[in-house]
């Protein structure tokens, strides 16, 4: 029931999808329904690339001796043998299979599984090819040399798979933003090396957090391990099998793991926070233990950690606590506001570790029921960009705990809360600053996660004067090039220039320029000098 071949696909399906890419390319702007289909198909999706070559293989090796048909001269050759992993740069293992040597070649034998970047099977297949179809455990995309195969249900509630020789929209394609298609490459840095570096440490939690009473506890199912057992697969809709809980407003997804899934225990629930495609956000509800008592004082705390392949993190969750569950409509266009919220303070950006968010809060006396999710507005919400190649955000919740203190003391409030990164630029016109803590890759104009704090700070000073003209400066050392260097220092200012338009300011009020290693405020023949000399600075023109 797991799969079906295109060959029982019909003509007419088939005729659909091809004019669909022949209309892609040639750039028409008009979609047909059946092309408005394959569009939420891909962006609903997880794409998924299983090339040997881009993953860490572990396993033996056996020594073969080979004759060489040019010179007839021997030589030896080391071919893979026996059980392969393969790990991706997290350290997940993503393949793992058999090899056998026959005839002087290393062949692919038995059973090979292919894992998700959580570490879950996604599918198997047996070697050699041929004789058993391929096993599918759930929806995804699969990249192939020639294109990409789409793994789905079909109207019949049965797996089948559509294989396309196009390739996906590349994401320079001006054209795939339209569909909505976002595949960016995780090409700068492993997660774990980008959690490293967050400056936002004091919203990680211990490593061996203190664990609540379960008495004590309001909140029932607290960590979602209770359920009724139906769901198999990871990302699996929760409707009503987690014990306690519902979703209140979108689809929110079940996921069982210990591999940075769950702070204790294997489960989780995921909820979709922003999306650049429009896709509705994602709430989920559960009733308390008791109604809270009127004037009495409450300790709300909520774990999260955002998913790996996100592309986006935000600063907006927000709990809500009443007396009935809100309707979707109202949660989904913002007409229910949260008791408590975090709105404009750190983005949550860790995607290997959990992060803690509490507050202290007093009770009215008709609270009843709890529900958790954004309850902030795409427009409001702050955003920030970490590599990933779904265009979203998406957070898994864990471990929420709700009950009785005495004193605020006892549940210290860090919502709405971050690491100021203060900046006092000249208001005269005509007068240069350099902006602290921008960072850039070597030799590269990407700017690096850990200038983001710096930046938005930055743009909250902007938006606040009524500024015509600035110029925006890159610098360098006399390192390398002049030509490369005048380039290199544009494109710097250039990338500062495109993160503040894309937070809301105008175009129209930059101009950019490199100056490269021309205009040294340091001594270029000393490392900390080169590296004063390396910055990006800001001069009010009018």
């Amino acid at each position: 029931m797991f799969y079906n071949d295109l060959n029982q696909s019909t003509a007419l399906r088939n005729s659909l999808w091809k004019t669909f890419f022949l209309l892609v390319y040639l750039y028409i702007p008009v979609l047909s329904s059946a092309q408005d289909t394959l569009v939420n198909v891909v962006t609903e999706l997880d794409t998924f690339d299983f090339d040997l070559k881009k993953y860490k293989g572990k396993g033996e090796f056996e020594f073969v001796k080979k004759k060489s048909t040019v010179t007839d001269s021997y030589y030896q050759v080391s071919l893979p043998k026996g059980e392969w992993k393969f790990f991706d740069a997290n350290d997940v293992l993503r393949i793992s299979g058999y090899y056998k040597i026959k005839s002087g070649e290393s062949l692919k034998t038995g059973k090979w599984e292919y894992y998700d970047t959580q570490g879950d099977v996604l599918m198997s297949e047996e070697f050699p090819s041929g004789k058993k179809l391929p096993f599918y455990a759930k929806p995804f995309i699969l990249k192939t040399p020639g294109g990409y195969d789409i793994i789905n249900y079909n109207d019949e509630n049965v797996m089948e798979v559509e294989h396309y020789l196009t390739p996906l929209p590349d994401i320079s394609d001006p054209f795939a933003d339209r569909l909505g298609v976002v595949l960016y490459e995780d090409n700068y840095d492993t997660l774990i090396a980008m959690d490293a570096r967050n400056p936002d440490k004091w919203l990680v939690i211990d490593q061996n957090p203190k664990k609540l009473k379960e008495d004590l506890n309001l909140v029932e199912n607290p960590g979602f391990e209770n359920n009724d057992g139906l769901m198999k697969i990871q990302g699996y809709q929760i409707d009503d099998h987690i014990t306690h809980w519902r979703p209140s407003a979108g689809t929110p997804d079940y996921y069982n793991s210990p591999r940075f899934n769950a702070i204790e225990g294997n489960a989780s629930i995921g909820c979709r926070f922003y999306a650049e495609t429009g896709r509705d956000i994602e709430f989920i509800s559960t009733a308390l233990k008791e109604t809270l008592e009127y004037n009495q004082m409450y300790c709300l705390k909520v774990f999260v950690r955002l998913k790996g392949d996100c592309f986006y993190g935000v600063n907006a969750l927000g709990a809500l606590l009443s007396s009935d569950i809100p309707g979707d409509q109202e949660l989904i266009f913002g007409k229910r506001k949260p008791t408590l919220k975090h709105n404009g303070g750190s983005v949550l950006s860790y995607k290997t570790q959990w992060m803690q968010l509490s507050c202290s809060y007093v009770a009215t006396g008709n609270e009843s029921y709890l529900t958790l999710g954004s309850f902030a507005n795409a427009d409001s919400m702050g955003k920030q960009k970490l590599k990933g190649n779904i265009a979203e955000s998406y957070y898994f919740f864990d471990n929420i705990q709700l009950y009785a203190i005495d004193s605020k003391d006892e549940c210290p409030c860090n919502l709405g809360k971050g690491k100021d990164i203060p900046i006092q630029p000249p208001l005269e016109t005509g007068k240069s600053f350099v902006i602290k803590n921008i960072f850039f890759e070597n030799d590269a104009w990407e700017l690096l996660p850990a200038s983001f704090r710096s930046l938005d700070s930055l743009y909250d000073v902007l938006t606040i004067n009524s500024f015509k003209k600035i110029e925006i400066s890159g610098h360098t050392s006399s390192t390398g090039s002049r030509e490369r260097n005048i380039l290199l220092s544009k494109n710097r200012a250039e990338a500062v220039k495109e993160y503040l338009v894309n937070k809301g300011l105008n175009e129209d009020l930059f101009l950019c320029k490199g100056y490269g290693p021309t205009k040294p405020i340091a001594d270029n023949s000393t490392e900390l000098g080169q590296a004063e000399n390396r910055r990006v600075e800001f001069k009010i023109l009018e």
